[in-house]
């Protein structure tokens, strides 16, 4: 029984920390969620989280325009203070001040340890939101979106919060969502504790 709890475990783990692993070297982690809101209304929330390992910031989200259906029509956006919001054609697009942090970066999403002090001067992370009327377009899906939708830009920064270099562009990596990684738990443990039962017997 010991032993079987503690491979559960371990799996448990390296679900839960392998994809931080991978995407710290990748920078940028993101999960969204769908609600629908009834009569044809629908609200999206994308969480951004800066994982990297350096202090260059994030100061633009753009989602492609062949994911967007044009007959999505927006009612209205959960944009951070500081952020602005665009819908032009089938994009979805939120930026922020890129200039130095003692002019206008003061709102980007900054590396896990490069974030600003005091703290409101920054973040790691964020959720942006959009609501919209479905229409005649297609039924939004809770997995209607991949990674290879979003194009994040990130603008690097040095040890006093100027801006250095050129900005670059980084493809998110998906982070599982925390109930997923609990169901996930339970089912391996089910599956377990019913073999360990079967070999009881």
């Amino acid at each position: 029984m010991v032993r079987a709890l503690r491979a559960v475990f371990i799996v448990f783990l390296a679900l839960l920390f392998c994809p931080v692993a991978v995407m710290g070297a990748n920078q940028i982690g993101w999960s969204y969620s769908l609600t629908d809101l009834g009569g044809g209304q629908y609200n999206y929330e994308f969480n951004f989280d800066n994982l990297g390992i350096a202090k260059d910031a994030v100061f633009k989200i753009h989602i492609n325009g062949t994911s967007v259906p044009k007959q999505w029509s927006t009612v209205s956006w959960n944009t951070p203070f500081g952020w602005n919001d665009k819908r032009e054609d089938s994009f979805l697009e939120w930026w922020t001040g890129n200039g130095d942090i003692i002019n206008d970066g003061y709102y980007r999403l900054f590396g896990q340890p490069g974030a600003p002090i005091p703290p409101t001067m920054g973040w790691t992370s964020q959720t942006f939101g959009w609501t919209f009327n479905k229409n005649t377009g297609p039924t939004p899906t809770a997995n209607y979106f991949n990674a290879s939708d979003v194009v994040v830009h990130v603008q690097q920064i040095d040890d006093y919060w100027h801006n250095y270099g050129s900005s670059y562009e980084v493809d998110p990596v998906t982070v599982p969502e925390p109930s997923s990684l609990i169901a996930l738990f339970c089912g391996i443990s089910g599956m377990a504790f019913g073999r360990r039962r079967s070999l009881w017997r």
